[in-house]
């Protein structure tokens, strides 16, 4: 679970600690990208929930065992 900042109707900012899941998958959308800690960072889309059943929303927060990662 993630927060998320309203820049304008498109654009969000996306907060997360550098040692947890979320920033893993951006440090490789940026590997992939080929601009790892360099220029304006890549953008990555992602895809956001509002609101779900207490079951979901505390799920979202445990973390996976790291072969679910590969």
């Amino acid at each position: 679970m993630y927060r998320l900042q309203v820049f304008d109707e498109r654009t969000t900012g996306m907060h997360w600690q550098t040692h947890k899941q979320g920033a893993e998958h951006y440090r490789r959308h940026l590997a992939a990208a080929g601009n790892l800690g360099e220029g304006e960072p890549a953008r990555m889309e992602v895809a956001v929930a509002i609101g779900a059943d207490p079951a979901t929303m505390y799920s979202a927060i445990l973390p996976l065992p790291r072969i679910w990662m590969k």
